[in-house]
């Protein structure tokens, strides 16, 4: 189950969207304010955040802005009723997945939660797999996990970091790691 926080300060546009969304199979938290959408995000596993632009304390490009500053890769869809290019191109080069005005379509709104939803699911994956392969294979080293069980003189390969295609090493020029 996908766990989503709306940031709306409008209670009943909120709760309207929290319930409908909570039907849908989501796992829905809700904050009026950036402050406590932060406190919530420090304190839960959150995998998109529904927020609107204008807000009391701050608006949704500030929380754009903190989740950077965080290194936090939450997909972020901003909900305004004031809709305008300028902040709306903002938002996008921020790293928002989507600009949508209010009041929203609701089969809008999954078709764009879902592509959040798939695209960050996607990155989130490459990105373990870029770590896993960082750590298994080191770029022009020749390497031998331990858990492979290949006699460390038997292995005469390393893969260059470009290609990352195999090629022959001296022998005993290895690391095990």
């Amino acid at each position: 189950m996908k766990s989503i926080l709306i940031v709306e300060d409008d209670i009943t546009y909120g709760m309207i969207l929290k319930t409908w969304l909570g039907k849908k199979g989501f796992q829905v938290s809700s904050a009026s304010s950036i402050a406590r959408a932060q406190k919530h995000i420090e304190a839960e596993t959150v995998d998109l955040i529904l927020s609107d632009l204008r807000l009391p304390d701050r608006d949704g490009i500030d929380l754009l802005k903190w989740l950077g500053e965080h290194s936090l890769h939450i997909p972020l869809i901003i909900m305004t009723g004031y809709a305008d290019i300028q902040s709306a191109v903002q938002a996008m080069k921020l790293g928002a997945c989507d600009y949508i005005a209010k009041p929203v379509n609701p089969d809008e709104l999954l078709k764009k939660m879902d592509e959040a939803l798939k695209s960050s699911s996607v990155a989130s994956e490459q990105t373990m797999r870029s770590t896993q392969t960082d750590r298994l294979f080191r770029p022009n080293r020749p390497c031998v996990p331990k858990a492979m069980g290949i006699p460390a003189g038997k292995v005469q390969r390393t893969l260059h970091p470009t290609t990352w295609k195999a090629k022959a090493m001296p022998p005993g020029n290895f690391i095990i790691m």
